[in-house]
């Protein structure tokens, strides 16, 4: 008997999985399921990202919004209303949809994975949270390494939910995760399940969770948080979700709100890898491209569930001629089909990489502004982030009390206002002159969002006011205002002749993002950098540094910077002094950079620094980052490995197209894990490599969407 179809949706998180998968149901008739553990939870709707009514266009979703944050909600509670979902929608004569990115959710219902057993220990949970502060969590780590190396492996050291959840397994049933998985997937699965996930360039990807985030932010999701602690006493579970514990150490004050959405915008990234990670171990998996669009991957899906209308209608006949024809094509693609199933993969247009994720610290060429020992009245020049030539002023002082004279400045342009009154209409063509020129800056001011430009239009304002009053006093014959407007000029003189400069001593950035590591981190000499030496600096991946008072500034290289890494030896095989290759940082920017460090440590680790040339705006706020390393990347048409044939020296490809195979030769140009960027080869070098003329003289090529046997 045909098992049920039943489509899975899945891929990074922003990939575009939810208008993919309603593109889809219209097309087929389908529902969709949530396979999203955050927007199971009711008043959880910004940072879950769940699906507006309009997005949703009239197709019905499942497990979204039905649960309390009060509730904790197992992945065995998922596979239960998940397969009774699946359940109604077949009863409907329809198609159950999956989409979500929450790998463990997905595997539980396509590998049969039964987690009832698997019962929560409260107690042995709290036990594990005590160690992990006690001992920190890459001791929890290990503990979970010596019980189930296998899917300690496949999470990340600092996910503390997966690993405790390794432990309690092993406690609760005395078997680790990794025997229970295999034991679930011996079972028969009850569903033919059709699995699909989407892929994207990297750096778009990256690009997209950041603007997601900021989305978020505008649309409310700190109003979110607050919400959702007020009205709930306890949210165990959901409030520990993805940009939702953010806010809330925000509310903490551990970061600041800049520093909060930054961090947001990291670890939702972090997790982007990870779930890829965990669906590239899924062989059965159909990869998408995202930049094929959504209409096309469409098209993807259907050939390749090979569709038809599961609904139950009359058949209309139109010509018995025609309907003769389908049915024996058909019969034929059937037999086909059932005496050998084959697996394609759509050659697509795109890039493949060789990368690691790291940790790095940041190391510039900076040197603290010397302003000790200064007369008083000291005030910057130049703001955040300006650039200054060696010998332009950064700080002007006063040798006197400049606070004392602005204040008498004060007192005489009050009294001068006191005796001028407000009549600008005897000096009309200056003063409409001058009075337009305020009302343009206050538009400015109310237009703009950019806290420098706003200060600058009000420094051009009070300039403006002043030149105004000068002007009606000059002209006026009365002898007590041209004593006032006397004394005036008499302080302003005092003034720029007591005034004083702090001049660059050389070129670059100022910055007053002072952390004190100004010092210790320093350019050159490299050999004092260590594993120990970087942990000690206790500085945590992302945390921005703040502004601090700015009679304390830095000048920095804005053009030159490195970061400093440790990586496991195995991870840094590719690495040598000289190496030119990429990073991409944070904002998903790819810049080039050189490796101009290199240091093996005792315990298997390797210590790289990496020299950046690029002016690189939004380093100069961390110490620390997180970054992938490029080791290289290739761009052109896209196979998996596992399609490659080889015919001596020379590789091949089987296409398919419904069903007619033909042998198509390639030339490899660069491979990874996974995938491989191939080209035709040319006529003439194919007979260069021994081919006669009757090979030739068909030879064949393959071309974007052209599927191929996998």
């Amino acid at each position: 008997m045909e098992k049920p179809k039943v489509v899975v949706i899945c891929g990074p998180t922003a990939s575009g999985k939810t208008a993919l998968s309603v593109e889809l149901a219209k097309k087929i008739n389908g529902e969709i399921i949530s396979a999203d553990s955050m927007q199971i939870y009711k008043n959880m709707d910004i940072g879950t990202a769940k699906p507006t009514h309009d997005e949703m266009q009239g197709i019905k979703h499942y497990l979204i919004d039905c649960v309390s944050p009060t509730k904790r909600y197992s992945v065995a509670d998922f596979k239960k209303d998940a397969t009774n979902a699946i359940e109604e929608i077949l009863n409907k004569n329809k198609i159950p949809i999956i989409v979500g990115g929450t790998g463990l959710y997905v595997d539980s219902l396509i590998y049969e994975i039964n987690y009832n057993e698997m019962n929560v220990d409260l107690e042995y949970r709290a036990e594990l949270e005590k160690i992990a502060d006690e001992k920190g969590l890459e001791y929890l780590y290990d503990m979970a390494k010596e019980i189930d190396k296998i899917a300690t492996e496949k999470i990340s050291k600092n996910d503390k939910k997966r690993i405790c959840r390794i432990l309690e397994i092993y406690k609760s049933t005395g078997k680790t995760k990794t025997e229970l998985e295999i034991e679930s997937r011996k079972k028969e699965p009850k569903y033919d399940f059709k699995i699909f996930a989407i892929n994207m360039d990297r750096s778009i990807l990256y690009e997209r969770i950041n603007k997601r985030v900021d989305l978020m932010i505008d649309a409310g999701l700190i109003k979110e948080v607050e919400n959702l602690i007020k009205k709930y006493d306890e949210i165990p579970t959901a409030i520990q979700g993805l940009g939702y514990k953010e806010v809330v150490a925000y509310f903490d004050h551990k970061y600041s709100k800049e520093e909060m959405i930054e961090k947001i915008k990291m670890e939702s990234r972090r997790y982007a890898k990870r779930q890829l990670t965990w669906f590239r171990r899924n062989k059965s998996i159909h990869w998408l491209d995202a930049s094929l669009g959504n209409e096309r991957n469409t098209e993807i899906i259907l050939k390749e569930i090979r569709w038809r209308n599961y609904r139950k209608e009359k058949l209309k006949i139109v010509c018995i001629a025609i309907a003769v024809i389908v049915l024996i094509y058909l019969i034929a693609l059937l037999i086909k089909l059932v005496k050998k199933p084959t697996e394609t993969f759509a050659v697509e247009n795109g890039k493949i990489y060789q990368e690691e994720f790291a940790e790095g610290y940041i190391i510039r060429d900076e040197s603290l502004i010397n302003i000790s020992n200064l007369e008083n009245g000291i005030v910057p020049i130049k703001s955040e982030g300006d650039k200054v030539a060696k010998g332009e002023s950064i700080y002007r002082y006063c040798i006197n009390n400049e606070e004392e004279i602005n204040q008498k400045i004060e007192e005489i342009d009050l009294q001068i206002q006191e005796n001028l009154g407000n009549d600008d209409e005897y000096f009309s063509s200056d003063i409409k002159l001058i009075n337009n020129q305020i009302d343009a800056k206050l538009d400015d001011i109310y237009e703009s969002n950019n806290l420098k430009k706003i200060n600058q239009e009000k420094s051009d304002i009070n300039t403006y006011l002043t030149k105004k009053m000068k002007i009606k006093a000059d002209n006026s014959n009365d002898e007590t205002l041209k004593k006032l407007v006397n004394e005036r000029n008499s302080l302003e003189t005092q003034l720029t002749n007591n005034s004083k400069y702090v001049n660059a001593d050389k070129s670059g950035v100022i910055s007053y993002r002072i952390d004190g590591l100004e010092g210790t981190l320093t350019t050159g000499d490299f050999s004092y950098l260590n594993e120990d030496f970087l942990k000690n600096l206790k500085v945590q991946t992302g945390q921005i540094i703040a502004v601090n008072n700015k009679t304390n500034g830095k000048i920095v290289d804005n053009f030159q910077c490195n970061i400093a890494c440790i990586l496991t030896s195995d991870e840094a095989k590719n690495s040598e002094v000289g190496k030119s290759i990429k990073l991409r940082l944070q904002s998903s920017e790819e810049i080039p950079a050189k490796i101009v460090y290199k240091a093996v440590e005792n315990n298997d680790k390797t210590l790289l620094v990496f020299e950046i040339n690029n002016n690189v705006a939004d380093l100069i706020k961390y110490r620390k980052t997180s970054f992938d390393v490029i080791w290289w990347s290739n761009s052109g048409l896209k196979i998996p490995n596992s399609s490659i044939k080889y015919e001596g020296n020379i590789a091949y490809v089987i296409r398919n197209r419904s069903g007619l195979k033909e042998k198509i030769f390639v030339k490899v140009l660069r491979s990874n894990e996974k995938y491989s960027i191939v080209e035709n080869y040319s006529y003439a070098e194919l007979k260069e490599a021994g081919y006669d003329t009757s090979e030739l003289k068909n030879k064949k090529s393959i071309s974007v969407y052209d599927q191929i046997e996998n």
